[in-house]
């Protein structure tokens, strides 16, 4: 009793508030027997007033999904005891349900009908896959209540950008970084910004958008794209390029990765300022942006061979077009009981990283054994006889 006061005198003391909760009254039970089975509500969720002056909407759900499952499908949890168990005529026994199963779940069960089939096993079923097949994807999708894709937010991700560059501009679209509006909460005086020489203040606004330096950088590289911005915020310039249409799939590439690695190397360009031993220069800024670029480009494409200036390579990009060849290749059949080996090297650049992959038929053409494995680095010569002496062995 002494340690219940205590805890709901901390909880008073904290000014913490009880959520409660829609759905099932029950989160655990110990799984016995019909007459010692014990439902209890063993979770809590306590919040503070800036908790919900940020998050008014927060709201605790107790999910059903996961019950009915267990009793429709997993009869062991019930005392090892089948849905054979529960049914009379090939309908529903309430009477048997009511003594195993928390009263909120009863209407679920009784609601579900299927054709009861004597001499078969109980199988498990995953009704949200079309397979009956349960997956981690699936019951995800059930749990989480996923927001609409905005089109700011599908340009911040992209597989060839690394991740660091995408959470600083999703934490700059949000405020999220330790600038003057921020470090004002616990008690910083705001300082003037380390980028510019007509010197405005330390905000997410003035560094990537509004001050001298950052508007240079942005206009150096989207004005060889004739891109203007009308509204100079952050969230502008990325609606903006969105709109464009790319050309082709290095134009796309091109228009989602420009404003990561402009944002990323702002912000690098501030923070060796003030914590380095550095001063503001937009020719390094300039030159990281375009290494940057030039990175994301060639990991996409590694069989071009980009230029090192911006106006060549945005010119390139351009004009770049699609060249689809198609070879028409002939399976010869070997003999009877002979099998013939196809084998060919993968290899990015000569030298560079190689692997070797290659198919082992039979006299039918039947698949017999395939193979796809990583080398490192070496050259295409490796690769080919890495190829053949893996085939053979």
């Amino acid at each position: 009793m002494n340690k219940s006061l205590e805890f709901i005198s901390v909880i008073e003391a904290c000014g913490l508030i009880n959520l409660g909760y829609t759905g099932l009254p029950y989160t655990w039970c110990n799984q016995r027997n019909a007459h010692a089975r014990v439902w209890k509500r063993l979770d809590r969720s306590m919040v503070n007033d800036k908790w919900l002056e940020t998050m008014p909407q927060t709201a605790i759900e107790h999910l059903h999904l996961w019950a009915l499952i267990t009793v429709l499908c997993y009869g062991k949890c019930l005392n090892s005891s089948t849905i054979a168990h529960f049914l009379i005529n090939g309908k529903w026994n309430e009477r048997k349900l009511r003594q195993q199963v928390p009263p909120l779940l009863i209407p679920h069960i009784l609601s579900t009908s299927f054709q009861h089939q004597q001499g078969l096993k109980d199988t498990a079923i995953w009704k949200p896959t079309e397979a009956g097949n349960f997956s981690c994807v699936s019951a995800r999708e059930i749990c989480r209540h996923r927001k609409d894709t905005t089109g700011i937010n599908s340009q911040l991700w992209n597989k060839n950008i690394p991740f660091k560059m995408s959470f600083l501009l999703w934490r700059a679209l949000r405020n999220k970084l330790p600038t003057n509006e921020n470090l004002a909460n616990f008690g910083v005086e705001p300082v003037k910004c380390f980028c510019c020489i007509n010197q405005g203040w330390d905000d997410v606004y003035h560094i990537f958008n509004e001050g001298h330096f950052a508007a240079h950088i942005w206009n150096y590289f989207t004005g060889p794209m004739g891109v203007n911005f009308l509204q100079p915020s952050l969230t502008s310039r990325l609606l903006n390029l969105g709109e464009i249409q790319g050309k082709n799939e290095a134009h796309k590439t091109l228009i989602q990765a420009l404003p990561i690695v402009i944002c990323w190397n702002l912000w690098k360009n501030r923070c060796s300022v003030k914590y380095g031993d550095k001063k503001p220069n937009s020719s390094r800024v300039k030159y990281m942006v375009l290494k940057g670029i030039l990175f994301h480009l060639n990991s996409a494409f590694p069989y071009i061979q980009w230029p090192l200036k911006w106006i060549e390579v945005f010119d390139m990009i351009e004009k770049c077009k699609h060249d689809v060849k198609v070879t028409p290749i002939i399976w010869k059949t070997t003999p009877t009981n002979r099998y013939k080996l196809n084998t060919d090297d993968s290899a990015l650049h000569n030298p560079g990283k190689i692997g070797r992959r290659g198919i082992l038929r039979n006299e039918v053409g039947d698949i017999i054994y395939a193979f796809a494995i990583p080398l490192g680095e070496g050259t295409n010569n490796h690769a080919e006889i890495q190829d053949a002496s893996y085939g053979l062995n």
